[in-house]
C-alpha cells in the first residue's frame, strides 16, 4: 500500500518545533560513523545540518547554501554574516546548488576549505 506522505519534511518546519526528520537523520549518520548529516531538500539539493546551519569556507570566502533550497534563515545565519561582516570581509555568499554540491561533495579539506555545521542551540 502507498503512502500519501512527502519523501522529506522542509528543514524550516523545524520552526514549528517539528524535529522528528533531523532526529532521525542525526542518528542515521551516528549510527554510519559520522558526526552530523547533511539535509537535503526533496529535489536532493543541500539545505543545511540535522540542526545547524552548513557553512562552507574557501579561499578565503564563507559561503552557504541559497535560502530557496530550504536552509533555515535564523539567528546563526545572521550571527555569523554580522561577525564576518565586522571582521571586514565579505558577507557569506549564498551558493547555487551546483556550487554547493561542489564545494561540500567533490573538494576535499586538503584542498583549503572547511565546512561549518554551527548552531546557537
Amino acid at each position: 500500500m502507498g503512502s500519501s506522505r512527502p519523501n522529506i519534511m522542509p528543514p524550516a518546519s523545524k520552526t514549528t518545533g517539528n524535529y522528528a526528520n533531523s532526529t532521525l537523520a542525526k542518528m542515521e549518520a551516528l549510527n554510519a560513523g559520522y558526526d552530523e548529516a547533511i539535509m537535503l531538500n526533496k529535489e536532493g539539493l543541500v539545505a543545511e545540518c540535522s540542526g545547524e546551519n552548513l557553512f562552507v569556507c574557501r579561499n578565503g570566502k564563507i559561503m552557504t547554501p541559497p535560502l530557496v533550497s530550504g536552509a533555515l534563515e535564523g539567528i546563526t545565519q545572521h550571527t555569523v554574516m554580522s561577525f564576518v561582516r565586522d571582521l571586514g570581509h565579505e558577507v557569506p555568499l549564498r551558493l547555487s546548488h551546483d556550487q554547493t554540491y561542489t564545494l561540500l561533495m567533490k573538494y576535499s579539506l586538503s584542498e583549503q576549505q572547511q565546512k561549518l555545521a554551527l548552531s546557537t542551540a
